[in-house]
């Protein structure tokens, strides 16, 4: 009877409980059941699965950037299923519902059909936590090796710059650029905690990498041009050795590209040509300051030789009275043996220094830019150097180049000489990669055309 009263006296006062607190009751209720569920399952999978704890921490350090995924549940309504949530390649949450009903119904006892099931949950929820996708079990399916960890890729990459790094394969300085933007592209992946696997280095994750080198590294339109061209490398190696199917890269296209690039490569190349007044200064310069760099510079701008060529070259690959140089294969960009005509600019001068005299084994330029005894030949940075030098006591731009001898030396000869001569002095794969050296210095008029009078009909 005092119950009664007491409810009846409840009501007289308004003190029902209205819907707005029910529901929030009902909330803070499922809460703390979802809560207990959780350390249920995790008590479960702690005792099933050792080291489930330590993969369960180090989610935890990323949890605040990234939901990796939503453990798995058992769901009983009409059907019994498992559902659970798993973070996908694009970064999305992608629900997966694995429905059971035919297997528990082997069971007869309800008891045995969800002790079943638990296990099941318990499984998938370990697998959850290594990283595991059902995406990871497609392109498993049909690529053994796309669920190799990205450790273990990354481990493999630097193998083999490192066994790469030959004079016959790849340069020293090529192999320090990729070892670079492979550094940058690993401290990108730092913050994609859920980059576990190599398959999930997809067209999405290419893209993200190009952004996110523009928005925080803050580089520019070419410099994230060429980080995509080294990431499209990166991954033709992928491919070449099984870790993917296809190069997700071919489908990011470059930035600087069409008639603006065009239009940028043809006034870059305009600024490369050494006037013939510029060149009569430094040539005086280097006669009475420096007559081994005016050599180097010689043999760039008249045997078309590159910087790197220059610094190696030995004496014993002078031959003066064939009136050539040899260029091995070690040396060389394109790695063949090939000749170059000597001109006898290069050769009265290369007599006067006395470099024929030195041994056959010596490097042309090593220590202090003359012939020695080395083991090393000169840096190309060295010759750079002293070419930086000369142009700074003459006043001359510091956009003049050592290398821009070369395109001048290739633009005056292309007008004397037929481009396919030049070509070959050069040695240029095609016509076309000649014909994108010679320029016009001042635009002249054809005196050929010029006496044209036409044809009378």
């Amino acid at each position: 009877m005092a119950r009664k009263s007491t409810l009846k006296e409840g009501a007289s006062n308004s003190e029902t409980p209205s819907s707005s607190t029910m529901a929030a009751y009902n909330a803070a209720n499922d809460r703390e059941l979802q809560k207990g569920r959780d350390e249920n399952l995790a008590k479960i999978l702690t005792t099933s699965f050792p080291g489930f704890s330590e993969i369960r921490e180090r989610k935890k350090m990323h949890s605040t950037q990234l939901l990796a995924y939503v453990p798995a549940v058992l769901r009983t309504n009409q059907s019994w299923y498992i559902e659970f949530y798993y973070n996908n390649t694009r970064g999305e949450l992608v629900r997966v519902r694995h429905n059971i009903n035919r297997v528990v119904k082997r069971f007869r006892k309800v008891a045995d059909r969800r002790a079943f099931a638990q296990q099941e949950v318990a499984r998938i929820n370990a697998k959850l936590a290594q990283g595991w996708t059902p995406e990871m079990e497609a392109r498993k399916a049909s690529n053994r090796l796309a669920g190799t960890p990205w450790a273990d890729v990354k481990a493999h990459y630097l193998e083999w710059l490192k066994k790469e790094e030959k004079p016959y394969k790849m340069s020293h300085s090529t192999a320090l650029t990729y070892r670079s933007t492979f550094g940058i592209f690993c401290a990108f992946v730092e913050t994609v905690p859920t980059l576990l696997y190599i398959y999930m280095v997809d067209e999405g994750l290419v893209r993200d990498f190009l952004d996110w080198s523009m928005a925080v590294r803050k580089v520019s339109e070419t410099t994230r041009d060429n980080y995509r061209r080294w990431l499209h490398s990166f991954c033709s190696w992928l491919v070449d050795c099984g870790y993917l199917q296809e190069n997700p890269v071919e489908k990011v296209k470059p930035l600087t590209g069409g008639h603006h690039a065009k239009q940028q490569g043809r006034d870059a190349m305009k600024s490369k040509y050494i006037s013939e007044r510029d060149r009569a200064r430094m040539f005086r310069w280097m006669d009475e300051n420096d007559p081994w760099l005016k050599l180097a510079v010689l043999l760039c701008h008249e045997c078309f030789l590159r910087t790197k060529e220059v610094a190696q070259l030995r004496v014993e690959n002078i031959r003066l009275h064939d009136s050539l140089i040899f260029v091995p294969a070690q040396i060389s960009k394109n790695k063949t043996d090939a000749f170059v005509t000597l001109t006898d600019e290069v050769a009265r001068l290369m007599v006067e220094l006395g470099v024929l005299e030195k041994p056959g084994h010596w490097f042309l330029f090593s220590r202090d830019l003359r012939p020695a005894e080395r083991e090393k030949p000169t840096r190309g940075d060295e010759i750079r150097e002293r070419w930086r030098a000369m142009c700074d006591a003459l006043g001359m731009p510091k956009t003049t180049w050592f290398y821009h001898m070369k395109h001048t030396g290739i633009t005056d000869m292309a007008a004397k000489i037929t481009p396919r001569q030049v070509q070959l002095q050069a040695r240029h794969h095609s016509i076309e990669m000649t014909e994108r050296y010679m320029q016009e210095t001042e635009p002249r008029a054809n005196e050929e055309i010029k006496r044209w009078r036409g044809e009378k009909k």
